[in-house]
Formats: C-alpha cells, sequence, structure tokens
C-alpha cells in the first residue's frame, strides 16, 4: 500500500497487489499482479508517469456514489489478457476509474463488471475511462409498480371527485 510518494521510480507489480492513495511513477502490472487504487472504497492512487498492463489487473471498488480511481499523468497501455474488475455496489450514474494524461492504447480483454454496466475508453487521448451504471431491474420495477400505484390513486380521486361533482348536480 502507497499512501506517500515513490518519486522517480518505476514500479513493477509480478503476482502481487499494488494499491494506496499515494503517488508513483510508472507502473507495469504484470501477469498475475494487481492494481488496487484506494483506501477503504474510495480515493485516487495517482501515477505520475506511464502505466502498462501486460495480462495484469485493475480493481475497482465502489460503494453508493464512491467509487476509487487511478490517475495517470502520462499513456495507458492496455496489453494481453488485461482485466478490468469492480466489486461492490454502485448507485446509478457514471463514474471515471481511470483517467490519463497521454494516450490510451488498447482495451480491457476482460470485463468483471455488473450485468448491464458498461465501460467508455474516452477520446484516447488525455480522456478517462468511465464505468456507467444502471439501476438493477428490481429498481425499474418498483419504478413501475409504484407508478402504477400513483396513477391508479389519481383516478380513483379524480372519480369520487366526478361522482360527487354528479351528485350535486342531481340534486338541483
Amino acid at each position: 500500500m502507497v499512501d506517500g510518494w515513490i518519486a522517480n521510480s518505476a514500479v513493477s507489480v509480478n503476482g502481487g497487489t499494488l494499491g494506496g492513495t499515494g503517488h508513483l511513477s510508472s507502473v507495469a502490472v504484470n501477469s498475475g499482479g494487481h492494481l488496487v487504487p484506494g483506501d477503504l472504497n474510495t480515493g485516487a492512487l495517482i501515477l505520475a508517469g506511464d502505466v502498462s498492463f501486460q495480462d495484469g489487473e485493475l480493481e475497482i471498488v465502489g460503494k453508493g456514489s464512491s467509487i476509487t480511481s487511478v490517475a495517470i499523468t502520462g499513456n495507458l497501455s492496455l496489453n494481453g489478457n488485461s482485466t478490468l474488475e469492480v466489486t461492490g455496489s454502485l448507485a446509478a450514474g457514471t463514474y471515471t476509474i481511470a483517467s490519463y494524461g497521454g494516450t490510451l492504447s488498447g482495451q480491457f480483454t476482460a470485463l468483471n463488471i455488473p450485468a448491464g454496466d458498461t465501460i467508455s475508453y474516452g477520446t484516447r487521448s488525455d480522456s478517462s475511462i468511465t464505468l456507467s451504471v444502471v439501476p438493477e431491474p428490481s429498481t425499474f420495477m418498483l419504478l413501475g409498480v409504484g407508478a402504477i400505484g400513483l396513477i391508479a390513486y389519481g383516478w380513483r380521486r379524480h372519480g369520487s371527485a366526478r361522482a360527487k361533482c354528479g351528485s350535486r348536480t342531481e340534486r338541483i
């Protein structure tokens, strides 16, 4: 875990895990390596250089409307069988999981993200990779049931008001 600054030193992750909310220079995440930014489901890992995934994995954790992320000032290369894994429970919305100041080459070959969620790789130059989270189908179902209930309630009240008005006109 890096919570400080490791300056002017390239880091290679080979079969281990690199994480935290600190600052590093360039990073290579190789086969079996995991890059896990953040600390306790929040925060960003700042990488002041290039980042390369060569069969490595980026693990992102979300909770509510907070998500971990990585900020890269240089280029981002997604090579080989690089993997993106998103865990936790996120509210509907769009979240930045990785920003890059240089260019992006490649894409994740394996996506372990919740069903229905999508990834955007940005413009591939000074941009970001984002995760779009859609509400779970149960949320849509609950909203639909609620809407039907409100409509039925409105019609019932409207019908009751018409009946009252109709009964008044009959008395006159």
